[in-house]
């Protein structure tokens, strides 16, 4: 009995055996690998989501990476430094012998870097020429934008150079890209106002009636001019480079001058002519204006032959003031009594303040009464042009006539002598009557010198 249990027990332990197999547990390895803002222009992230089935172990090779292997589940987010093709390698694993792996491919490209310069070896006067170099870094196309110059475009890394014929202000653009991604990045440029020769002839007002000896002002104008040159035949001197100069006439004749202006980039050349006269030694005046009482600070009614013009009251200063050769006083628009006097008097005659530096000035008003043996008709007036007649006639600097005039009788001639002794002639030749600003309309003859 004993040995046939024994033999039955035997006979199931080798039925157990003979049914058992081994079972492996199956691993599948996964995980997703996103570029962090789709950014694959390095520095690049990615990041690691492990969706792996059945794997207790891993195993991460992640080559050009930072960090660059790991044993984690979820390895993190991974940095890439330097452009090219990478893979991230994951082996997976269990302990019941299963295993599986999985790559991916990712190919990074060079951070763009934009950067380009703008330079001229002359200067930004039309025309002028940019030349441009491109320093841009981890681009593979270059699209560039010249809007108003030739050329106005240019796909090129390194486009050369831009002509800009035109006075204004550029825009220089480029977009630089790598097939993934485009940057762009702009400057301008200012090419300066083209060269414009133009220059002014002026003179004193004593040298109005042109006549030598002469001195004209030279005045440059000019517009993008880096150096002058003047040309004065005739003139001293007879030539300069400076930006403004004085040139004298010594006798009569017509005169060029000429100014040639120049840039790197061309040069102008521009004259003016005018004629002198010989000297008459007479300054001549025509339809001057000289305002009554009420009108001396709108019209004026002090006279300078030396300036060449009448000054309004409140004109007068320290300066001028010496220059004044006579002051017309209207007492009202119907000029019943009307005086040409000293301006060393005016405070006799309803004036506000002394004319400073004041000189004194004889003055005839009324040669038909004054009893001093001069006289000058209104047909001499005329046809005086030069100072002959003058030299000729005695006026004291203390001759008065007559006190006052008034409008019956036109022309009417009043003869005066300055304090240095220079003679001249007013030729009265109308009165208008236009309430407080009235004024008399006159012709003017003065010795220059005495």
């Amino acid at each position: 009995m004993k040995n046939t249990y024994c033999l039955s027990l035997i006979l199931l332990v080798m039925l157990l055996c003979g049914c058992y197999h081994e079972e492996v547990f199956e691993v599948k390895a996964g995980f997703n690998a996103e570029v962090v803002n789709n950014n694959y222009s390095v520095p690049v992230l990615v990041k690691i989501s492990n969706n792996t089935i059945g794997a207790e172990d891993y195993a991460w090779t992640m080559d050009g990476a930072n960090p660059a292997s790991s044993t984690n589940r979820d390895p993190g987010t991974l940095q890439y430094d330097t452009p090219g093709t990478y893979t991230i390698h994951l082996e997976a694993r269990n302990q019941y012998g299963g295993k599986n792996s999985r790559d991916t491919t990712f190919s990074f490209d060079a951070a763009i870097r934009m950067a380009f310069t703008i330079s001229n070896s002359g200067s930004w006067y039309p025309d002028a020429t940019a030349h441009i170099t491109n320093n841009t870094v981890g681009a593979t196309t270059y699209q560039w934008s010249f809007p108003g110059g030739i050329p106005s475009s240019s796909t090129q890394q390194f486009p050369g150079n831009v002509v800009f014929s035109t006075p204004g202000t550029y825009t220089i653009s480029l977009k630089a890209g790598n097939g993934r991604v485009s940057y762009t990045k702009d400057t301008t440029v200012t090419v300066l106002p083209d060269l414009v020769n133009d220059f002014s002839v002026t003179w004193a007002a004593e040298d109005n009636d042109m006549e030598v000896p002469f001195t004209a002002y030279l005045q440059n104008n000019c517009v993008s001019a880096t150096s002058l040159h003047w040309s004065m035949p005739g003139g001293s001197p007879g030539s300069s480079a400076a930006t403004a100069s004085a040139v004298m006439y010594t006798a009569p004749g017509t005169y060029t001058v000429s100014l040639t202006a120049s840039n790197d980039k061309k040069s102008i050349s521009r004259s003016k002519s005018f004629t002198l006269y010989a000297n008459s030694n007479l300054y001549r005046f025509n339809n001057v204006h000289l305002g009554i009482n009420t009108a001396q600070n709108t019209i004026g009614s002090c006279f300078s032959s030396l300036l060449g013009k009448v000054l309004k009251v409140d004109e007068i200063n320290n300066t001028n003031g010496s220059s004044i050769d006579f002051v017309f006083f209207g007492f009202d628009s119907s000029f019943s009594i009307n005086k040409f006097i000293s301006p060393s008097d005016v405070m006799s005659y309803t004036f506000a303040r002394v004319i400073p530096g004041a000189i004194t000035t004889g003055i005839i008003n009324r040669q038909e009464s004054c009893g001093c043996g001069t006289s000058m008709t209104s047909s001499q007036f005329d046809t005086m042009t030069d100072d002959t007649l003058l030299k000729s006639m005695t006026i004291s600097t203390t001759s008065v006539g007559a006190a006052e005039f008034d409008n019956t009788a036109i022309p009417r001639i009043i003869l005066f002598r300055t304090q240095d002794g220079r003679k001249g002639a007013i030729k009265v030749k109308q009165f208008v009557a236009a309430g407080q600003q009235s004024y008399v309309v006159c012709d003017i003859k003065v010795m220059k010198n005495a």
